[in-house]
């Protein structure tokens, strides 16, 4: 009884992959059936009790994005080394000009005809 439920519904399931799933084939279904035991840990028997069109699919699209997963992982450029820039400095610093307030007069008085000059 519990053999025959078992072979009906892996029946169903192989009817649906074949109907559902662009590109099936019984090579396909032992992949997945491969991938479904080493990588997920299932053991052959448990994944036939639980076989039905439901389970499978999830278990196809697990496969798809454990495929794409290993294709983006080689195909990643490998990070160049990074060069340090080249430093730049200015050609001159800008003069360093005292508060207004701690001139003396001789500055107060330069440090102001060169801002009239200026605005002129």
């Amino acid at each position: 009884m519990v053999e025959r439920d078992i072979a009906t519904r892996l029946k169903e399931t192989a009817e649906f992959a074949k109907r559902e799933i662009r590109g099936w084939t019984p090579d396909l279904d032992t992949k997945i059936t491969q991938f479904a035991v080493s990588e997920l840990g299932f053991d052959v028997d448990t994944l036939r009790q639980g076989y039905n069109p439901r389970n499978y699919k999830t278990l196809y699209y697990a496969y798809l994005g454990r495929q794409t997963e290993l294709k983006q992982q080689s195909t990643r450029p490998s990070t160049p080394t990074l060069q340090p820039t080249e430093t730049v400095t200015a050609k001159a610093s800008p003069a360093v000009q005292k508060n207004p307030e701690d001139m003396s007069m001789e500055e107060y008085v330069a440090y102001r005809k060169k801002q009239l000059s200026r605005s002129r």
